[in-house]
């Protein structure tokens, strides 16, 4: 494999996720819980290419989407602050408001889900 198919594979496989994840919840109500190996997959995702993309953090916006379908059904805190930390970094690299913004609809949604709770 090449540096970009790498990347590639990489994306591909966390919008496989994201989309089972997506599909699973919506289409079919499945508890969150049932789908926490496909979000921590999704976790695994964005450190390779952390590691592997270093100097393409502009390319880190097309995993915007993916990260956010796994970090919504996140019910792990140690899962749940490693999606936190990769927004923040994020947006400490490279600025771009949908980090900030997304980062923020998913920490609001976390908080949700814990007033449920209680």
């Amino acid at each position: 494999h090449d540096y970009g198919q790498s990347l590639l594979d990489i994306l591909s496989t966390a919008m496989h996720h994201a989309l089972a994840i997506h599909f699973y919840r919506r289409i079919y109500d499945l508890d969150a819980s049932m789908l926490e190996s496909r979000v921590k997959a999704v976790t695994e995702c964005l450190n390779r290419f952390e590691a592997l993309g270093q100097g393409f953090e502009c390319g880190t916006s097309v995993l915007v989407w993916p990260a956010y379908i796994a970090a919504r059904e996140a019910s792990n805190p140690q899962v749940r602050a490693e999606f936190s930390n990769w927004f923040e970094t994020r947006v400490c690299r490279n600025g771009l408001k949908i980090f900030r913004d997304t980062k923020g609809d998913i920490e609001s949604i976390w908080a949700k889900s814990l007033q449920t709770v209680i």
